[in-house]
């Protein structure tokens, strides 16, 4: 072999010892690798059991303090389930099963109870040992204790919801079903992507959900009672499902004062008796529904609109034979949207009106929809007193007075659509006949057979 040959080779030979090399050392350091790995797994395995052997420790000893006799020890334990909710992120839904479990035990309220009539077909409620009788003592005797523990329930799950930063709780279940909430405060809340459940809940006192804001949220108060001052006022309503189906009694005093609804859909159903009074004064409807199906207004109910603004919003007031009580939508500014009150689409049978007050004073419509729809006024007084519209549409054609009156007292129609019909030209209505005819807004008449009710 010549001398460049062997020298050849022997680059050959090395190259081939170094690649082995290299490839030996690869595979050793794969092995090094997966054994680091495996070690790792082992080590995270052996860290999540101690994780979660000390969580479900301070579980069990959160849970045995929430159980105890004496309530400063029930206070420790609300506590400690809190402060296990923040750093268990695996197992926070079952805290907060735990905080709601404990409102969700038998309390007697300190104040007065309300007296209504049920009706036979609806289920019991937890409750409602308390009702009728001499109140049943709960499970610690201790009435003020017990009282400051549910309060600090409470305060906890708002110290959780009025942000939406890592703390937060927001995107949790909150089940509160057969609660009884005396003087609770839900006040500032952020409801963000929550479904919260207040089904068979007495309300008594003053409970608050003032500047609270519901986002992408189901909130549920079917077959509750509420028997005192509930405020929601200026709270914001956005793409959210929110249902109230109970009982109102005479001391029941929901109030809506300059809340917005944007989106989604708030529904007040079917009081089986509708004491009280109801309140959306200087409200911001803006878009979405609200809906409200009272089934009897009574002595001092009532139900307020006052300068409200209903910019996109479908409002509707629907059903019911009223004997008494008052709907006061006195300034409403509307510019999109509707208001319409009167019987649904598939009823047969209008909506009575037997002694309730209704009015639009001052009410200004440049846009959107007013409709009294298959109405029968019989004994109450309908009034539009210095009513203004611009554009927009009001239908009375569906609007009949067997007794009492509808009256427009120095109505401004300058613009949009009245619809009516021929006969409702003359009579008490002339006034809107000549102020649409003077102020440039369009008569439509309306044949019998469009306003029949299906």
């Amino acid at each position: 072999m010549s001398p460049g040959g062997a020298l050849d080779a022997i680059k050959v030979s090395a190259g081939l010892v170094a690649g082995v090399g290299a490839a030996v050392a690869l595979v050793v350091a794969y092995r090094k690798q997966r054994l680091g790995e495996e070690e790792h797994r082992l080590q995270e395995e052996s860290s999540q059991r101690d994780a979660n052997r000390l969580f479900n420790e301070r579980f069990a000893r959160a849970s045995d303090q929430i159980g105890s006799e004496r309530a400063a020890v029930r206070l420790a334990g609300i506590y400690a389930m809190a402060g296990l909710a923040d750093d268990w992120h695996e197992g926070r839904q079952t805290c907060i099963d735990v905080l709601c479990a404990y409102l969700r035990m038998p309390f007697a309220p300190r104040g007065p109870l309300p007296t209504f009539d049920q009706p036979e077909y609806r289920r019991p409620r937890p409750w409602e040992m308390f009702i009728g009788g001499e109140p049943v003592a709960g499970p610690n005797v201790d009435a003020a204790g017990e009282a400051q523990v549910r309060t600090t329930v409470i305060q906890v799950l708002r110290d959780h919801l009025v942000s939406e930063d890592g703390r937060s709780w927001q995107g949790a279940e909150f089940d509160f079903t057969g609660s009884v909430l005396e003087d609770a405060s839900f006040d500032g809340i952020i409801f963000s992507d929550c479904h919260v459940r207040f089904d068979d809940c007495l309300f008594v006192g003053e409970c608050g959900f003032s500047q609270t804001t519901f986002r992408r949220s189901d909130v549920s108060f079917l077959n509750a009672v509420f028997a005192g001052r509930l405020g929601f006022e200026y709270s914001k309503f956005e793409e959210s499902d929110i249902t109230f189906y109970g009982d109102f009694t005479e001391k029941t005093d929901a109030n809506f004062q300059g809340a917005s609804l944007t989106s989604g859909t708030l529904r007040i159903l079917g009081p089986r008796k509708h004491g009280g009074s109801v309140s959306f004064v200087e409200a911001d409807f803006s878009g979405g529904v609200l809906e409200l199906n009272p089934s009897m207004l009574h002595d001092g109910a009532s139900i307020a609109f006052s300068r409200a603004k209903i910019s996109g919003t479908d409002v509707r007031i629907l059903g019911g034979e009223h004997k008494a009580g008052s709907i006061w939508c006195n300034g409403i500014d509307m510019t999109a949207g509707s208001f319409i009150f009167g019987a649904a689409e598939w009823s047969q049978w209008p909506v009575r009106l037997e002694g309730t007050e209704f009015s639009f004073d001052g009410a200004r419509v440049s846009g959107g929809e007013i409709a009294l729809r298959h109405v029968l006024i019989d004994g109450s007084d309908v009034h539009f007193e210095n009513f203004e519209m611009l554009d927009g549409r009001l239908n009375i054609a569906s609007c009949e007075v067997d007794s009492g009156t509808l009256r427009f007292l120095n109505p401004v129609m300058t613009g949009g659509e009245v619809v009516m019909l021929e006969s409702q030209r003359s009579g008490p209505l002339r006034a809107v006949t000549a102020a649409s005819q003077a102020g440039g807004a369009r008569l439509i008449a309306a044949a019998t057979d469009d306003i029949s009710p299906p």
